[in-house]
């Protein structure tokens, strides 16, 4: 798979050509629950993105939050 690396926690790809992340790796990286994240999307606290019915959320969103970007995401947003 050209483009993505696998979360070593949540084992779901990361797209370093759209900058996007799923929920479960958001999640996974913020030690925060899939449900949690999602409420906080539903909420506006977190910006999702839907690319079809998969929502996916900006990587750019850490440093909006104020949260460091996870080695595994950041070799992702590098390329």
């Amino acid at each position: 798979m050209r483009g993505f690396l696998l979360s070593a926690k949540a084992k779901t790809p990361i797209s370093a050509r759209t900058g996007n992340i799923s929920v479960a790796a958001f999640a996974a990286a913020t030690d925060l629950s899939t449900s949690t994240v999602r409420n906080m999307i539903l909420r506006g606290e977190v910006r999702g993105v839907h690319i079809g019915r998969a929502v996916r959320i900006p990587v750019s969103e850490f440093a909006r939050l104020g949260l460091d970007l996870p080695a595994v995401l950041g070799e992702a947003d590098a390329r």
